[in-house]
């Protein structure tokens, strides 16, 4: 399955957002099951996303990005 979610807005001069996310999956076994592989190669992976984002003047802006990801098999 895969789930996703996210927000943003602004405040006056400042914008953000944020994000998550999650991916699983129960997999297969990559090894050959009549050779005795019989675990599945399964994979979760979480990811949290941000921005934020100012108006410092007129002709300027600046920002800030971030990424965290969690990943299990």
């Amino acid at each position: 399955y895969i789930l996703s979610t996210g927000a943003s807005g602004s405040v006056d001069a400042l914008s953000y957002s944020a994000d998550v996310s999650q991916q699983h999956t129960d997999g297969f076994s990559a090894f050959n099951r009549e050779r005795g592989g019989i675990e599945d190669d399964g994979n979760e992976t979480t990811t949290y996303s941000g921005r934020l984002d100012g108006k410092i003047n007129d002709h300027l802006r600046a920002y800030s990005t971030g990424r965290y990801t969690r990943s299990y098999t």
